[in-house]
């Protein structure tokens, strides 16, 4: 009992607290995605995974593009828009695919590439610190 009343407590709180994070400025330097950072969402400590160049998550994804960034980006488009992808780090057809299902759904250019404009739009899987999936939001 006293776990699920942390695990919702943790996703309501992550849910008001993301609302609070700013995205970057919109002329920071944009490249390929090269690393992975966990970004935090609570006091509860809930966070999620997410692609990113250094320490901006204004980066590029596209067709050609493998390794963890890919496999955190193929993660939450399966847990949060459920894509139905093979978590194998390369984007291929399918997770090109997959990324424009996400930008057609969020009204943004459909491209195919995971980008600054679909990253602060997309939701990614936040994670309690017990390792439960909690809830799918924007970073």
């Amino acid at each position: 009992m006293m776990k699920e009343t942390v695990r919702v407590l943790a996703a309501l709180t992550c849910a008001a607290v993301l609302t609070l994070v700013n995205p970057l400025p919109a002329n920071a330097a944009v490249g390929t995605c090269t690393s992975v950072a966990y970004w935090s969402g609570s006091i509860f400590a809930a966070t999620a995974e997410v692609p990113v160049r250094g320490t901006s998550p204004n980066c590029i994804l596209g067709r050609g593009n493998a390794g963890n960034p890919t496999r955190v980006l193929q993660r939450s488009l399966n847990r949060c828009y459920q894509q139905g992808l093979t978590v194998d780090g390369i984007f291929g057809s399918r997770t090109a695919t997959a990324v424009r299902n996400v930008q057609r759904r969020h009204g943004i250019t459909v491209d195919g590439i995971y980008g600054p404009q679909t990253s602060r739009t997309m939701r990614f899987a936040w994670w309690s610190p017990y390792g439960d999936f909690i809830t799918c939001a924007r970073r």
